[in-house]
């Protein structure tokens, strides 16, 4: 009740592909802290870190929530070893790559999509709330886990209006 639906399909999605096949047919109360480690540590060794975190903190919510339902008595998980990755963040994109960027997407069907999300940082979920308003373009920031809508308010630049001339 309290994840997005994109959550809750990824997170049982990473509930079927790994999760259910590595306890089949075991009881949730037959569980051990090493059968939550080796499952992670497979996971890690395939060099998918991020799903390796995932991972545990959907273990760890399943088992907390297991204690809660007095399904189990102690979290197999609170001693299960698992260090985050590293995440590896983007850079910007040189001049000279903004400039093939936006000559490759000329005249294309996406050229607005791509010109907007460019210039303003706009996520995928936050175009169909996009509304332009004066010189600024308006949405709703999903970023916000609080269930509070907000809204962020981003100035039109100068090199974004040419592709908001059909709008």
């Amino acid at each position: 009740k309290k994840v997005t639906e994109t959550t809750f399909k990824n997170d049982t999605r990473r509930y079927n592909n790994y999760i259910k096949p590595h306890f089949a047919g075991k009881r949730l109360d037959k569980i051990t802290p090493d059968d939550c480690q080796r499952l992670l540590d497979e996971i890690t060794a395939t060099g998918k870190g991020k799903t390796a975190d995932e991972i545990y903190s959907l273990l760890n919510c399943i088992m907390k929530m297991a204690i809660a339902h007095h399904l189990i008595q102690y979290n197999p998980m609170d001693i299960v070893l698992h260090t985050q990755h590293e995440t590896e963040h983007g850079s910007a994109l040189t001049t000279e790559e903004s400039e093939l960027l936006l000559r490759s997407i000329k005249g294309q069907a996406y050229e607005t999509v791509i010109a907007l999300a460019y210039y303003t940082g706009l996520r995928p979920n936050e175009y169909e709330t996009a509304k332009i308003e004066q010189d600024f373009i308006v949405a709703v920031n999903s970023k916000r886990k609080n269930k509070k809508v907000q809204y962020k308010k981003i100035p039109i630049c100068n090199a974004l209006r040419p592709y908001l001339n059909g709008l």
